[in-house]
């Protein structure tokens, strides 16, 4: 009979958990509410037994004492319980992807690209969902973007990775979307570091189709209009660490941007990928009209009212770390990335995230 009653609880409780919670997944809300569930089934077995045992002339102190026992044992299911929520928690944070769809107005925009739509994916850091990407890839595709951005971080430097994953990655997205590459501080840590090894995965992401800008633009081009995409890719100076007593000297200037990738053309509509958000107003004065940038991570831990936490610097609460940030009428979107890196390789409050950019033209 209990065992009814308990089965019976849970079963409303997920009922309940169908009827009134919307996109119903394996996210960690889910969890929390079909877990609730079973432990008011159990509660109510105790509470059932409670009261028999006092209606069968059991006396109350007794009664009253196996309620403390009780208690106890209660308790140390409830830390078991938070442990329990605290690890899925950890796990489903890092495997639930999320995508975040950003719109980009300008006047500047030419007619033709109205709608076109840029798909960011950054720091993927060898990232292998537990369906092994299939997900990813799928989600990617039924986006229908018109170009694809990979801005940086592709792979992990510090772990020896050739950079396999994202290659497997690669064909399983619709051969039919443009990809375009600009590297971040882990491929070029790669050059430096083992150079054969980075020039054999370059060479692989050639073959793949993907179009490598290091330093570089191209021009894309629709119903005879066009827009500038331009790959930014610095030395590792610009990479900046707190610890370093040279830290407050080392600014990226759009003069030296220019020594890199050259002018930017007025003309047009300039999108630029870069890694690093550190520097927005560099960009924005070099004369990026659209800066995508990652890096940060999202500051890995998301503290409410407050932002992210943690930035590779090694420095609390970097300025840009996740969303959209406004210059005038420049704007940079900077990605929270895919995968971790570091030594925090953790994500709190901060899902995995692909991005979609929408350009809209103002009349």
């Amino acid at each position: 009979m209990m065992t009814v009653a308990v089965c019976f609880l849970y079963a409303c409780t997920d009922e309940f958990h169908q009827r009134y919670v919307p996109g119903r997944s394996c996210e960690f809300r889910d969890v929390c509410i079909d877990t609730v569930g079973a432990l008011l089934g159990i509660g109510f077995v105790i509470f059932i037994n409670w009261v028999r045992r006092i209606k069968n002339g059991r006396p109350w102190k007794e009664a009253v004492r196996d309620i403390r026992i009780h208690g106890i044992l209660w308790g140390i299911a409830g830390v078991i319980f938070v442990i329990v929520l605290c690890c899925l928690y950890l796990y489903l944070g890092k495997n639930i992807l999320v995508t975040t769809k950003y719109t980009m107005k300008s006047a500047d925009i030419p007619e033709a690209f109205d709608g076109y739509k840029i798909l960011q994916i950054s720091d993927f850091h060898s990232k292998k969902f537990p369906d092994n990407n299939e997900g990813l890839a799928k989600t990617i595709s039924a986006l229908k973007p018109d170009i694809i951005v990979a801005t940086g971080d592709m792979l992990n430097a510090a772990q020896d990775d050739d950079g396999e994953v994202f290659l497997e990655l690669i064909p399983k997205i619709d051969p039919d979307i443009p990809i375009y590459y600009a590297a971040g501080n882990h491929e070029t840590v790669d050059e430096v570091t083992d150079p054969k090894s980075a020039g054999v995965y370059f060479e692989q992401i050639a073959e793949l189709g993907v179009v490598r800008l290091d330093n570089e633009k191209v021009v894309l081009y629709k119903d005879g209009e066009s827009i500038d995409l331009y790959g930014l890719e610095t030395e590792m100076t610009y990479y900046r660490d707190r610890r370093n007593p040279n830290f407050d000297k080392l600014k990226l200037k759009s003069e030296h941007i220019e020594e890199l990738i050259g002018p930017a053309e007025n003309s047009r509509f300039v999108v630029l990928m870069a890694h690093n958000p550190l520097y927005f107003e560099a960009y924005a004065n070099w004369g990026a009209d659209l800066t995508l940038s990652g890096h940060i991570h999202g500051g890995m831990i998301y503290v409410p009212f407050k932002g992210g936490m943690f930035s590779p610097e090694y420095s609390l609460w970097p300025q840009y770390y996740a969303g959209d940030y406004h210059m005038g009428d420049k704007v940079m979107f900077v990605n929270r990335g895919i995968g971790s890196s570091g030594t925090i390789p953790v994500r709190i409050l901060d899902n995995p995230e692909i991005c979609l950019i929408t350009l809209e033209k103002l009349q």
